[in-house]
């Protein structure tokens, strides 16, 4: 008489299956997160095009970038800025924050930061609107904890990026530049009542610079969130997506 052969899993089978199992779960998480990864990236980098083309918008009709002293660049002959790339990493800073609040207000028209674009100031002239945002690229307060976005009651926080930080914006560098042409003209304006005066040489320029881009800095840092790194720049900008 023949024996019944057991058709069951024996235990080393079942455990060989689970770690395969895991293996390939693992791999799929892994190519997932990538994907969701690049997609962020990809929104924030059409993000940072679209808000710099509303700058560039807003300079044309008023002459200069949206900038703002103690915001987004600090006075002559003060400490670093308020908000440098080259130093300030963190995008949960107060620094952060008040910059990418002020950028909203001047490119939505949304002068409260009240979710009112547009809306008249004391002599009755509507704020021009540079940009429309969207309610997901902005952290939104509401009164009570409530999830109800209320115009005029709700506040904007900053414009968030694709990771949920505040954008960096920041016009040190062009403070700088701005410094340096200031110091030029007047090394090389002549004395009153000075004839045929010859032209001083122009100063040099300063050893120690703030930001990128002579017109405006503007970038997220994709979700990393690092302690300032005091003078060494640079630590992580790489990973950055920047308009520089």
């Amino acid at each position: 008489m023949k024996r019944k052969t057991s058709q069951a899993f024996t235990l080393i089978e079942l455990l060989v299956v689970m770690v395969i199992i895991g293996i390939i779960a693992a791999m799929i998480v892994g190519v997932s997160s990538l994907v969701n990864n690049k997609a962020a990236r990809t929104r924030a980098l059409g993000e940072i095009k679209a808000m710099s083309a509303a700058c560039e918008s807003y300079k044309a009709d008023n002459g200069a970038y949206p900038r703002q002293t103690l915001v987004t660049e600090q006075d002559t002959g003060m400490p670093p800025p308020p908000l440098d790339p080259r130093v300030n990493e963190n995008p949960l800073s107060t620094y952060y924050v008040a910059a990418s609040l002020f950028l909203y207000e001047q490119l939505s028209g949304d002068v409260n930061g009240k979710l009112q674009p547009g809306a008249t100031d004391a002599n009755g002239v509507p704020a021009k609107i540079y940009l429309t945002f969207k309610p997901g690229q902005l952290s939104i307060n509401n009164p009570g904890g409530s999830t109800v976005i209320l115009p005029g009651t709700s506040t904007v926080g900053y414009i968030q990026d694709p990771f949920g930080n505040a954008y960096g914006y920041s016009t040190a560098a062009a403070k700088t530049e701005d410094d340096y042409k200031a110091s030029v003209l007047q090394l090389q304006a002549p004395p009153p009542g000075a004839v045929n005066q010859t032209a001083a040489t122009p100063p040099p320029r300063p050893s120690t610079l703030y930001g990128y881009n002579p017109s405006f800095d503007m970038w997220s840092t994709v979700g990393i969130v690092t302690a300032n790194p005091g003078p060494v720049p640079d630590a992580h900008h790489e990973r950055w997506v920047k308009n520089w």
